[in-house]
């Protein structure tokens, strides 16, 4: 069967239209000095054919994959984003032209222009006939195909050989297995569709009328599996998918499977990243994978004209729902990197289905009524099938949501963000979910459907300003009106709203930030629900001003974990406060430490700062896990040691393995603090000087925290330490010349997660304990020190803030050092 009136123009048996081999079937191939030039076949002598054009096209193209080579690996640091996307859309325009390509493999009729359009793309798909190659060289069919399949691997040797010549004459060092397999990735990730749809032309066949035979589409003359011809040309197809094809998509998927691991390898993770920036680097970091998601969609619309043969109405149906499918997963994605390249993709995507429906359009269905109608039944049955789906989950998820929080802490991050993440900490050690909205804050409606459809238990931190957040607001106002069970929590600092703010509650919020009516919670509302919360309504949590750090926030998570608030009291210093709660834990239900060992670490926080006791509490629970990789005696916590003596403060410093110091905005003045500061700094000379030093002080800063100024040191610390010398000076000064790790306590838990890492990862894995001794030299305070000691290895210098010991092999430690080395980059 011919594929058209071109080949077959009708009349009398075997005739064939003009310049055609009537001895060729199906009236496929031109005869000799003819080229063939889409459906027709044109002589070359009026052509003026010469080698000329395909030199010329040689030329081009090695120069522009010599161009590609050197822009794919330049250092992205230098890449703007509007760059990077001019490149994106480029690929994507190149691979757009090349699905035209597999439309055309489609087994219908296309109509002018299109037909022309499909043809003069097909270069960009390996179809070298289209520069006429046939009036320069006599070639079969086989043989061209043949040198088709030869293009992929020359680009491979091509590009290998510039990244060899950039390597001899460049000024930098180049890494040439990184350059070589991003540039060889970006080349055959852009051409996929063409490497592709080239190894599966021998099996795109059409029947021919006796229903017993049929020839490829690309080349009529060779009949499917019943030539020689057609077996070497399968031959070759199979051989090039298992060569070039089949390692590329399984060296992709392999790379997306172990991107994470990518991510965590402190070591040759970087340089993997690097030779696989092709994949991951176009797409945002949360849609790494998408990279190989487009790709086997791509290698599925490729097989589709193969296995769905000779019925254009399953080929359109099926091909269509594979684009919408990928259409779908790129809008609820969004994974390029811009958001103007996810509009263009978008609309590159609809352009190709609505033109392949202008297409489908154009051809006569009617022998295929049958599949239409299965097609066409089974279109509406998904369609019902996703409304009934969708609206039973939702349904669902009405009745029973999920995730489900027992507690929401609502807070102001800037005074109370520690205290409300060490409350969170605290509880789920109690084996409670708890939902503090740093953790997965998307955007106030999600916070607000949160509030109201996933929580149990509001719990209101009242600090000084929490109640003109308009977050806070809303989550309150959105609970009062929910009839969620709430608890108040007060601490000394905050003040209630006046009657002049009820009435005047738009300038009482700070609304710089956003406004509450755009989520429909009205000023009324908001004004109604704060009277409501500080009235008799809901009880409150007075925090107990004899206890002092973690014990009072552990006194309070002991109350709510308890359900001590049903026990109401009335209320105390605030008459419109409502219920307090009574009953005080006492320092022994609230200790968090064991008692104090030689060669444990040690944490210190200002005690009369909440925020900074609650810090310290974050970080040691969040760091004991760690630290058990390679040691065992634990952490002991001064927070809220504000009666330490000078004595036993100096004794445990002398015999920890570290002092961790949180930095917090009155350290400064604090003078429990500054003691310890100046005594391990005196330690770290001493160890200096004796060639023992294992010691280390390790500065933390949380927010707020300001370095101290020159001036502090001769006009301000004086006035707190008062005996201090100029030495003690010195030490503090000397403190303060090391490098803080941030803690950012308002972070989710994944930053804060990390921070922790290099805190652990600055903590030695040696210790030296110093022995106390009658004789010695007399610190600042006036105690005896003493230079004998005791090691558990020998160690003659102290490991560095943010180093290792290299010779330490612990698993757990390596895993950890790994994380945090990768997070760090």
């Amino acid at each position: 069967r011919c594929l058209g009136a071109q080949e077959c123009p009708g009349g009398a048996p075997g005739q064939c239209g003009e310049h055609r081999d009537g001895s060729s079937p199906a009236c496929a191939e031109c005869i000799a000095d003819a080229y063939q030039d889409g459906s027709k076949c044109l002589p070359c002598g009026e052509s003026g054919v010469s080698v000329l054009p395909i030199i010329l096209f040689a030329v081009g193209g090695a120069a522009l994959m010599v161009m590609l080579t050197y822009a794919v690996n330049r250092d992205l640091l230098l890449q703007q984003n509007s760059v990077l996307s001019v490149g994106i859309l480029c690929g994507l325009t190149i691979s757009a032209i090349q699905l035209l390509g597999v439309f055309r493999s489609l087994a219908m009729d296309w109509f002018e222009p299109l037909a022309t359009i499909f043809r003069m793309c097909s270069v960009v798909g390996f179809n070298i006939e289209v520069l006429r190659l046939s009036c320069s060289f006599r070639t079969g069919a086989l043989t061209t195909y043949f040198f088709r399949q030869l293009i992929t691997p020359g680009l491979a040797c091509f590009v290998g050989v510039v990244v060899l010549l950039k390597r001899r004459f460049a000024a930098h060092k180049v890494d040439v297995l990184t350059e070589y397999m991003n540039a060889l990735g970006t080349i055959y990730s852009m051409l996929f569709i063409s490497i592709a749809s080239s190894s599966v032309l021998p099996f795109v066949c059409y029947d021919h009328p006796d229903g017993a035979s049929s020839s490829m589409l690309s080349d009529p003359a060779i009949l499917c599996w019943a030539s020689d011809v057609h077996d070497s040309a399968v031959g070759i197809a199979v051989t090039a998918f298992v060569v070039v094809l089949f390692p590329f998509v399984v060296l992709v998927v392999w790379a997306t499977w172990k991107y994470p691991s990518f991510v965590l390898d402190a070591n040759n993770g970087g340089r993997l990243l690097q030779c696989f920036r092709f994949l991951f680097f176009r797409f945002r970091a949360e849609a790494y994978y998408y990279a190989a998601a487009f790709m086997l969609r791509s290698l599925v619309l490729c097989l589709i004209p193969a296995v769905v043969r000779n019925n254009a109405a399953s080929q359109v149906c099926v091909m269509a729902a594979v684009i919408v499918m990928g259409h779908t997963l790129q809008t609820w994605l969004q994974p390029w990197r811009t958001t103007g390249v996810n509009l263009v993709d978008g609309c590159v995507t609809a352009g190709l289905l609505l033109m392949m429906f202008c297409g489908a359009a154009s051809f006569d269905f009617a022998a295929e009524i049958e599949t239409i109608q299965f097609l066409g039944t089974a279109c509406f049955s998904l369609c019902a099938a996703s409304l009934v789906v969708g609206v039973l989950y939702f349904f669902s998820k009405r009745l029973r949501p999920s995730p489900w929080f027992q507690f929401f802490v609502c807070h102001h991050k800037r005074d109370a963000a520690a205290q409300a993440r060490y409350i969170k900490v605290l509880l789920q050690l109690r084996g409670k979910v708890v939902f503090i909205d740093s953790d997965d804050l998307k955007d106030l409606d999600t916070l607000f459907d949160i509030v109201k459809s996933s929580v149990e238990h509001l719990v209101v931190y009242l600090t000084r300003e929490v109640l003109t957040r308009p977050w806070c607001a809303g989550e309150i106002a959105t609970s009062v009106k929910k009839g969620i069970r709430i608890t108040k929590v007060r601490t000394p600092t905050f003040l209630p709203p006046t009657e002049e703010n009820y009435a005047n509650i738009e300038s009482y919020l700070d609304l710089t930030s956003t406004s509450l009516t755009q989520y429909a919670i009205s000023y009324e509302s908001v004004a109604s629900a704060l009277r409501t919360l500080l009235s008799t309504a809901y009880p409150t949590i007075a925090m107990d001003p004899e206890l002092a750090g973690l014990a009072r926030i552990s006194e309070v998570v002991a109350k709510l974990a308890s359900g001590t608030e049903c026990d109401k009291v009335k209320g105390s210093a605030s008459g419109n406060m409502g219920a307090t709660i009574s009953g005080k834990m006492g320092r022994t239900a609230t200790a968090v430490n064991k008692p104090f060992a030689s060669g444990m670490v040690l944490v210190s926080s200002d005690p009369a700062d909440d925020e900074a006791s609650a810090a310290a509490g974050i970080l040691v629970a969040k760091m004991r896990l760690a630290l058990l990789g390679f040691m065992q005696e634990g952490v002991f916590m001064l927070a809220g040691e504000d009666d330490l003596e000078d004595d036993q403060a100096a004794r445990y410093v002398e015999e920890a393995r570290c002092l961790i110091v949180i930095l917090s905005a009155k350290t400064l003045q604090c003078p429990s603090q500054l003691k310890l500061i100046i005594q391990s700094m005196e330690l770290i000379v001493s160890q200096k000087n004796s060639h023992s030093a294992t010691f280390a002080a390790i500065p933390v800063s949380i927010p707020f925290f300001q370095f101290p100024s020159p001036e502090y040191f001769s006009e301000d610390l004086p006035k707190y330490l008062p005996s201090s010398s100029e030495k003690a000076s010195d030490m503090v000064h000397m403190f303060f010349k090391r490098l803080a790790i941030a803690f950012a306590t308002h972070a989710s838990d994944d930053v804060i997660e990390n921070q922790v890492m290099h805190v652990v990862a600055a903590v030695p894995r040696e210790t030296v304990v110093s022995k106390a001794a009658s004789v010695g030299h007399k610190n600042i305070f006036g105690r005896v020190d003493s230079h004998d000691t005791f090691s558990t290895a020998a160690h003659d210098e102290a490991p560095p803030v943010g180093t290792r010991d290299s010779s330490d092999s612990n698993p757990l430690e390596e895993m950890m050092h790994a994380g945090f080395e990768a997070l760090r980059v």
